[in-house]
């Protein structure tokens, strides 16, 4: 005859139970990283020494697109100078 349930027996815990687990657990994990990890990173010398030599070099590295940065304007009519100077990798249509 089977045992009715009863709080003294152990049960397993349930799929839904376990997934609710790992989610929060990714969750806290995924907040110690950015609220400890990444901030204690960014104060270390090394990263202080890159900040100030893309300053020095005129590079804001916090700017969303590269397109964002003063310097972009130069790399970009560089850029288009060498497309001009260099033929088509794609074949145009003869005309006849």
């Amino acid at each position: 005859m089977p045992v009715p349930f009863s709080a003294s027996t152990d049960q397993k815990k349930s799929p839904t139970g376990i997934r609710w687990g790992v989610f929060v657990s990714c969750w806290i994990a995924i907040g110690y990283i950015w609220l400890a990890v990444l901030p204690a990173y960014s104060a270390s010398e090394v990263n202080q020494r890159r900040w100030e030599h893309w300053e020095a070099q005129g590079i804001d590295p916090s700017a969303t697109y590269y397109s964002e940065l003063e310097c972009h304007t130069t790399i970009l009519s560089h850029w288009k100078e060498r497309q001009a100077s260099q033929p088509s990798p794609v074949p145009t249509p003869r005309e006849e």
